[in-house]
């Protein structure tokens, strides 16, 4: 008589896993455990214990899994192979990537006074201050550690804003609503009333609100309005302190509200790191990580200055690019070259388009 039969196929199930635990704590590849499987149903076929559809089934979902099972091994390797090669470079983690990670924040000289006038700003409920800047200067770490140190004190109810793209003014005053857990309102009036209402129960509780709007060049100069209208709300002292941080092109938007323009407490400008700084700041990032010796030469040192004119960013995915390279070689000091070649990499990316308000 021709049928399919699966003898025992919970007894099968149980040792294919046994197996598998076998394998993981031993020797911790599925590779195997996935092709004794594949074995183990091609034996059960031949036996005649399984049907040839079912056989077939199961040999294709092993050699299925094989396949990536086999990437996920091969990945763990490569994993395993970058802690090794940052490890051989006396790293205990990756030094250089472009993440928000506060512990390798590093704040030189400028933005320590940067940081340091917008903390009396806050303090002294002054209202608007504003932080320009090209692409990469730093503006955002700047902001990022104002709303940390405010967070950690129960007088100020900060919220951070990463991105501004407000078209109207209605725009602008929902979402600031929304983060501090006010409904959003059909008409712009009525959401002001309702921020304004709820600053009033703040100050009473002699709590002050903290907005730090990042992106702020994204703003319309229409919507920057109701940064005007909020800051209007004063009992002897500004209820909102708001701070904006953007590039360069905000210039444009503030000159279209004469009115905004005269409010603003503190206004700066970040610029470039001195070339002091820059060492200061790779030597921090490189002890962070877990490194003690310095990584770059001399010469190095100026190319990479050079290159970056002071900018911290484009200089972190240079020394990022210098890593990989010299994990690759199996050297754990870069050189000029070594610099000379990860600009190049970096350079094959398009160039921004200018406006000519960047210098």
């Amino acid at each position: 008589m021709s049928f399919c039969r699966y003898p025992r196929p919970y007894s099968i199930r149980v040792v294919l896993l046994v197996f598998n635990s076998i394998v993981r704590t031993f020797i911790g590849d599925y590779t195997i455990y996935v092709a004794f499987s594949a074995i183990y149903m091609i034996y059960q076929y031949l036996e005649g214990s399984i049907c040839c559809i079912n056989a077939r089934a199961h040999v294709q979902y092993a050699a299925y899994l094989i396949c990536h099972l086999e990437r996920g091994t091969m990945a763990k390797r490569a994993a395993r192979l970058r802690r090794e090669q940052l490890s051989r470079m006396g790293f205990k983690e990756h030094p250089f990537r472009s993440s928000a990670d506060p512990r390798f924040l590093y704040l030189s000289s400028l933005h320590e006074d940067v940081l340091a006038r917008l903390q009396g700003l806050v303090e002294w409920r002054e209202g608007l201050g504003v932080i320009e800047g090209p692409i990469g200067t730093g503006k955002t770490s700047v902001a990022r550690r104002l709303y940390e140190l405010t967070t950690q004190d129960p007088q100020y109810r900060p919220v951070y804003i990463h991105t501004a793209t407000y078209n109207t003014q209605l725009d602008a005053a929902r979402d600031i609503a929304r983060h501090f857990g006010l409904d959003s309102r059909r008409a712009y009036t009525d959401q002001l009333r309702d921020l304004e209402g709820l600053l009033v129960e703040l100050r009473k509780d002699e709590v002050t609100p903290v907005v730090i709007i990042d992106d702020a060049q994204l703003m319309s100069s229409d919507s920057l309005g109701t940064i005007q209208n909020i800051l209007n709300f004063d009992l002897r002292e500004k209820l909102m302190q708001i701070v904006l941080i953007g590039q360069l092109e905000v210039h444009m938007n503030f000159a279209k509200q004469p009115a905004l323009l005269d409010r603003v407490a503190y206004w700066t400008k970040l610029g470039a790191l001195p070339f002091n700084d820059m060492v200061s700041l790779l030597n921090f990032r490189l002890s962070v990580a877990g490194r003690a010796e310095p990584l770059f030469t001399d010469a190095a040192l100026t190319a990479l200055y050079e290159f970056a004119a002071g900018i911290p960013r484009p200089m972190i995915m240079v020394c990022n690019e210098v890593l990989h390279s010299l994990a690759a070689s199996g050297r754990d000091i870069a050189d000029q070259e070594d610099i000379n070649q990860a600009i190049e990499i970096y350079n094959q990316r398009p160039e921004r388009e200018f406006d000519g308000k960047e210098g």
